[in-house]
């Protein structure tokens, strides 16, 4: 089988990243935008255990796409008119400024998508650009969501902002807790019926079958060491023991069967956990040998 390859394009990737931290640090401030993640019982929809698309696949799906569309909405139309205008027979400034390129254009650009520009899109309605409100701005937008390019590049973005956050597991830590509280207080007599198999009763979820490539997954991730005590595990007959492969947020807290609620930890540093509560440590081992003169 082909080992799963990645090309990292870094297209406003370490913003994403930093947002969906901030998000994470400070749900409060977030609390309007987060509702909408969970609003209608949509966090059930998290807890079919152990898909390859997880749940935080899924909140950065979210979040990214609230970004993009924030980003392109907020455009101000007028002002790009104005600038059009002003540098129309300068057409060094014009390529260099790009005034009629929405955000999502140019970020579709990068990554060498085809797609309908907002320009064509204009044409299309007899519309020139100068004409353009900013209704128009979000029809296009709303169109261009439907596009295999924006998919494509919602996709991709996703995979790379996971690559870089599925390493951090504080990061991990703050989204299963967060997920962790609506879990907890679910009644399963509010619960649609698809996701009852899911539960042992009221607010946690049954312990699942944990394949195979999670535990890879995890293990790599973790460098085959327990994450609290930093134990090699790497050459123990039974590094596969589910005993080894502990949810961060634990189930009876609300936790999910979900490959970013996984950690690597030895037998011992599995008993020690006492109260429950979500854990993991901030510890990683420095791959490069750093001296400073």
């Amino acid at each position: 089988m082909n080992r799963p390859i990645i090309e990292v394009r870094f297209y406003e990737t370490y913003y994403f990243a930093n947002v969906v931290q901030n998000i994470l640090k400070d749900q409060f401030e977030f609390l309007g935008s987060l509702h909408e993640f969970f609003c209608d019982d949509q966090y059930f929809y998290l807890t079919k255990p152990y898909q390859r698309y997880s749940a935080f696949h899924s909140f950065l799906a979210f979040v990214i796409d609230g970004l993009l569309r924030d980003a392109t909405e907020n455009v101000d139309i007028e002002e790009r008119s104005s600038i059009a205008e002003k540098f129309k027979n300068i057409p060094g400034a014009i390529e260099d400024m790009q005034p009629t390129a929405l955000p999502i254009e140019l970020a579709l650009r990068h990554h060498g998508y085809d797609f309908e520009t907002f320009d064509d899109w204009l044409s299309s309605k007899n519309i020139s650009f100068h004409e353009a409100t900013s209704d128009d701005i979000y029809e296009f937008l709303n169109d261009l969501r439907l596009s295999s390019a924006y998919e494509e590049f919602l996709t991709h973005s996703i995979r790379e902002v996971f690559f870089l956050l599925f390493r951090d597991r504080h990061v991990l830590l703050l989204f299963n807790d967060m997920v962790a509280g609506h879990i907890s207080d679910s009644s399963l007599d509010d619960s649609p019926e698809d996701f009852l198999d899911y539960f042992s009763r009221s607010g946690v979820l049954k312990r699942a079958y944990m394949p195979d490539w999670v535990r890879r997954a995890v293990f790599y991730r973790d460098r085959g060491m327990c994450v609290s005590c930093r134990v090699d595990l790497s050459g123990l007959l039974n590094i596969w023991s589910e005993d080894h492969f502990d949810h961060i947020v634990p189930l009876e807290r609300g936790g999910l069967n979900d490959v970013t609620n996984i950690q690597l930890l030895c037998a011992t540093c599995n008993l020690r956990k006492s109260n429950g509560e979500g854990f993991t440590s901030i510890s990683y081992e420095d791959w490069y040998p750093f001296e400073k003169d």
